[in-house]
């Protein structure tokens, strides 16, 4: 079987996930698809789902053997190294690859982490908008260029910390279980440079960080404080809640 050293980003949506593999993929020598394991999508790269003969509608094919599914795609990898971005609410619908995969010292972890505050806002403005991704070379819609506030509901937001936490909970676990195989990155570090490098050392690429780049970018730049209708009552649950310390 052809030696291809093997990574999975474990993240939550709205963390910066397509920026992460946006700078991996650019590596002279790493290959970093998107979300393989979507609920109604295949996230490959085009020149790969052509060789898989699997379309980014067609994920019958990746259901049925999932794991064959991943070795099929790293046996098409030409480079050294290859990875693929999840969520645990993905990858949990196929049991097989949350054992071979992310319980495997053989697969190196990319925990990307956000401020669940700012996660939040960010799910609820792109509920609004329906825009969920941003190119460097794509004109802004309409609606994206307009300031969006978005609301606080405690209910939701409960909820939300729930799965961050829990999300919390089974990284830790994996690291105590695999502490060579694990690296932590916050979505702030994905413009430090030097946390870059060290994550490029830990995948084993000899990639120079300040050749990464990413066509991906932020498409909300205000402060938390001006994206909320109801900014002060978030606050005043911040200050009221057990959040561990959780602030804006």
């Amino acid at each position: 079987m052809k030696q291809v050293s093997q990574f999975v980003i474990i993240t939550s949506p709205r963390s910066g996930s397509y920026y992460l593999t946006g700078l991996l993929d650019s590596a002279s020598d790493i290959v970093c698809h998107g979300e393989i394991f979507k609920k109604n999508n295949v996230e490959l790269k085009k020149s790969y789902s052509d060789k898989l003969n699997i379309q980014r509608s067609d994920i019958e094919k990746r259901n049925d053997a999932p794991l064959k599914f991943v070795r099929r795609l790293r046996n098409l990898t030409p480079k050294k190294i290859m990875g693929f971005k999840t969520f645990y609410r993905d990858v949990s619908r196929h049991k097989p690859v949350v054992n071979n995969v992310i319980n495997s010292a053989d697969w190196k972890k990319i925990f990307l982490v956000r401020n669940p505050i700012e996660t939040y806002a960010s799910l609820e403005r792109a509920r609004i908008t329906n825009i969920w991704t941003l190119h460097a070379n794509q004109k802004k819609r309409d609606n994206s260029a307009k300031p969006v506030l978005v609301t606080f509901n405690r209910e939701r937001f409960e909820n939300h910390m729930k799965t961050y936490q829990h999300n919390l909970s089974r990284n830790d676990k994996l690291r105590c279980a695999y502490p060579e195989s694990c690296f932590a990155l916050d979505y702030k570090e994905l413009f430090d440079s030097q946390k870059l490098a060290q994550m490029l050392k830990f995948l084993g690429s000899e990639t120079p960080v300040e050749s990464l780049k990413s066509d991906y970018i932020k498409q909300h730049t205000k402060p938390l404080e001006e994206s909320f209708v109801n900014y002060e009552e978030l606050q005043s649950y911040l200050r009221q809640s057990d959040t561990g310390g959780l602030t804006t």
